[in-house]
Formats: structure tokens, sequence, C-alpha cells
């Protein structure tokens, strides 16, 4: 499976998530980077993610990051943005990450040093 497909993928499983979270009535307000949807236009810190929804006190920012991609200085860049991003709002806020499972733990790792740095 190609890098982009596999990044696809991920896309999608966030956005599924994503959905599991919101009512039925305000799904139309959840963005993704996926061909079926309005693309996401909020920007944090110059970057866009790949699922978002800010709507009715709820914020949710999702991305997605294949192996090759987890580990560059522009994912950690985004991921700060994002966390940054989220300890501001006021209301019920949500990072969805998908990973492949080979990174998991450091991904876990990472988010939560940056949910500890951002509190």
């Amino acid at each position: 499976m190609s890098e982009s497909l596999v990044h696809h993928t991920y896309v999608k499983m966030i956005y599924n998530k994503a959905l599991s979270i919101i009512s039925n009535d305000e799904s139309c307000f959840l963005k993704a980077d996926l061909f079926e949807c309005e693309k996401p236009n909020m920007t944090y810190d110059s970057f866009i993610p790949d699922v978002m929804y800010c709507h009715n006190n709820v914020l949710i920012i999702g991305e997605a990051k294949t192996i090759d991609d987890f580990k560059t200085d522009h994912s950690y860049r985004q991921f700060e943005a994002y966390f940054k991003e989220l300890s501001k709002f006021r209301g019920d806020a949500y990072f969805i990450a998908c990973v492949p499972w080979q990174i998991s733990v450091t991904a876990r790792n990472h988010f939560v040093n940056l949910k500890n740095k951002f509190e």
C-alpha cells in the first residue's frame, strides 16, 4: 500500500472516531482531508490538521502520521502547535492521532509529554 493510501486510511479512521464524539446533527461541521468532505481551513501556527471540528464548545483536532512522517521536525512542530491550541480552548478539546502500531507507544508518550507541557 502506498504511503498516501496509508495516510488516507488513517485520516478516515480519525474522521470516524470524531463522528463517534459528536452528534449526528453536528456532523456537517466536521472537516477532513478526504475527497468526500470539506477540507479543514483553520490553521494553528500555519499548520492545517487532517481532521477538524470546532462547534458547540467542542474542539477536535486530528492528525494522521505514517512511520516515515512521524519523527520529522515538521511533525513535532505541528503537534506542539495543536496541543498549544487545545490547551487554550475553553470547552471540551480532543486530539485524535492515528499512527502505525509500531510507533504507537512512542507517539502516546510524546503526546502525554505535550499535554503536560501545556497544562
